[in-house]
């Protein structure tokens, strides 16, 4: 290789990795947010294609124990924020300590099922 073609692919790796690491740190968290969602065994992670008419322009669609099984919708302006709002709301605590109930108004398994008041309208047995 010579002196020129070695700067050029030096100068041109430079870049690419300035230019490009940006993204591929993007990548990776995306990446660690789906295993996340999808640790526990029989959880989906459905990746939405983008909105053409914009914003939200990312969506995903997720299911696992702590949605009852039902399909739950992220939307967001990055894929990335979509993921992590589903992980947060994977990871908060059942907002009624009386049902179990949880953001979305559904009973976690192993409570007696019936949402409060506080949840979604309904009398609590408790």
């Amino acid at each position: 290789m010579s002196v020129e073609d070695q700067y050029n692919y030096e100068c041109t790796s430079h870049l690419a990795e300035k230019h490009m690491l940006p993204y591929i740190d993007e990548c990776v968290r995306i990446v660690e947010l789906i295993d996340k969602l999808r640790a526990e065994e029989g959880s989906t992670v459905t990746i939405c294609c983008e909105n053409p008419e914009g914003p939200p322009n990312q969506a995903v669609d997720v299911c696992g124990r702590w949605t009852n099984w039902l399909e739950r919708r992220f939307t967001a302006d990055t894929l990335a924020q979509a993921l992590a709002a589903a992980v947060e709301a994977m990871e908060k605590p059942p907002c009624c300590p009386h049902c179990g109930g949880t953001e979305f108004g559904i009973p976690l398994p192993g409570t007696h099922g019936r949402p409060c008041v506080k949840c979604c309208g309904m009398e609590s047995t408790k």
